[in-house]
């Protein structure tokens, strides 16, 4: 199942065109832009036709031609906007369109039908299942009524896709599910969620959306009754500025196991990712030994990505250097560089790709960025950019990957302003690694602790 992202922002987007807060002023600096949430599934499903549709089908060079069913989760205007089918409508060659959704939702459409359209409009409630001949729909509740008491809200569900590959359930704009829309996810896996997370550290909204608090309550409640598990991609979605400025929002997300989305994302469940193991641990504690008898162990080719930048003048690093070069056996790939997405990205299934190490890879990223003399909002973006960049290539190579990196975190604060932001900034690429990893291995005195375990 493919399932691309045309937007993933709140009803106002974000930036807010009328804001001026530090989230909205973050996001025009660096050029970053979400636009009201919608996705496209298998090019032939297309969930929420809200205003933004074709601006964004555009700039992703979209086109919906293939399009056969419309999901329409509620009535509000950032999710509903009716136009869209005209514009269907002025195509000769355009096929027969359903459009699904809430009754209060439909009627929407129907002023803007010409009486002869090849347009046909199918009213969902909760509970209902939907053959849409390649796909299966499942339709639940949602829990999106507004504190003000806003009727219109009341009827919005959420939905569940499936195909023969993989089950994706779409919910956004909804905060905690009722109890009887988990009973109908109970011990039925997801491979993909795709989240509401509209208000971040807001916890005083009163709607039905979710904040940081409840998203992270919202996924244990999933995970107990086994609709979330270690394989679930879990993605934000509906992001407001109201949310922190993005490097933040990256590194909050990553503590419960979620990536924000972003507008023209692609999330493919058919490129099933290797086996990722991230080996972590402090000085001297065994990473590099445990990570390399486990690329031993392999039995297929492995390549060796060896990410420390060189330091001439430095004899002591010299020989570090010297030492992992000479332990390693011979017949392995060595490659010297901090390109190590490229690398994995061109690995095949059955190969081992071993990363030493992250910390390496953050030194010699901030090296040739000159992130060190950056101001502090530029380097966490820079590195949160490499860091979406690598996590996706983790999450979509076949090969099997070994990733070694620094607990840096448990020791006595840094006394220098650098030793900080590289110690918060490695903190953060942990995290959003650690996330997708199918396990994560502590090293205390040379012995293995099982974090994470597939």
């Amino acid at each position: 199942m493919k399932i691309q992202l045309l937007g993933t922002g709140s009803a106002d987007g974000w930036p807010n065109p009328f804001c001026t807060c530090d989230s909205c002023e973050h996001q025009r600096m660096h050029g970053i832009v979400r636009v009201n949430s919608c996705a496209l599934i298998d090019d032939v499903i297309l969930l929420d036709p809200g205003p933004s549709v074709p601006a964004a089908c555009a700039h992703h060079r979209v086109n919906l031609s293939k399009v056969t069913d419309i999901l329409v989760t509620h009535g509000h205007p950032d999710h509903c906007a009716p136009s869209l089918v005209l514009f269907h409508q002025w195509v000769d060659s355009a096929a027969p369109l359903r459009i699904w959704g809430p009754p209060e939702a439909l009627d929407q459409f129907r002023a803007w039908l010409a009486p002869h359209q090849k347009i046909t409009l199918h009213p969902v409630a909760s509970g209902d299942e939907v053959d849409l001949g390649s796909h299966t729909v499942h339709v639940i509740a949602a829990a999106h009524a507004h504190g003000d008491g806003d009727l219109m809200a009341l009827e919005a569900v959420l939905y569940r896709i499936h195909d023969d590959e993989a089950v994706t359930l779409y919910a956004t704009d909804t905060g905690p599910l009722p109890e009887h829309t988990l009973d109908t996810l109970r011990d039925c896996p997801l491979d993909v969620l795709v989240v509401d997370a509209t208000f971040g550290a807001k916890r005083d909204h009163g709607t039905g959306h979710h904040d940081f608090a409840s998203l992270n309550a919202e996924l244990n409640r999933l995970g107990a009754i086994g609709a979330i598990t270690k394989h679930t991609r879990v993605v934000a979605t509906h992001l407001s500025h109201h949310n922190p400025t993005e490097p933040l929002l990256h590194e909050a997300l990553a503590s419960m196991g979620v990536h924000p989305g972003r507008d023209g994302q692609i999330i493919d469940t058919s490129t099933r990712h290797g086996r990722l193991t991230l080996v972590t641990g402090g000085a001297r504690s065994g990473k590099s030994r445990y990570a390399e008898s486990q690329a031993a162990r392999h039995g297929g080719a492995v390549t060796y990505v060896a990410t420390a930048p060189e330091y001439p003048n430095d004899p002591e690093w010299k020989t570090r250097i010297d030492m992992h070069r000479d332990r390693r056996p011979r017949e392995w790939r060595i490659m010297e560089t901090g390109d190590a997405a490229k690398v994995i990205a061109g690995a095949t299934h059955d190969q081992m790709v071993l990363i030493d190490c992250l910390g390496m890879w953050l030194t010699r990223l901030l090296d040739e960025h000159g992130g060190w003399e950056a101001s502090r909002e530029d380097i966490r973006l820079l590195v949160s950019r490499e860091t979406a960049v690598l996590v996706a290539t983790l999450e979509s190579t076949k090969a099997d990957v070994v990733i070694v990196t620094n607990e840096v975190g448990m020791s006595v604060v840094p006394d220098t302003s650098s030793g900080r932001l590289f110690r918060d900034l490695l903190g953060m690429v942990n995290a959003h690694v650690a996330a997708s990893a199918d396990q994560v291995v502590l090293m205390v005195a040379g012995q293995a602790l099982m974090v994470k375990s597939a």
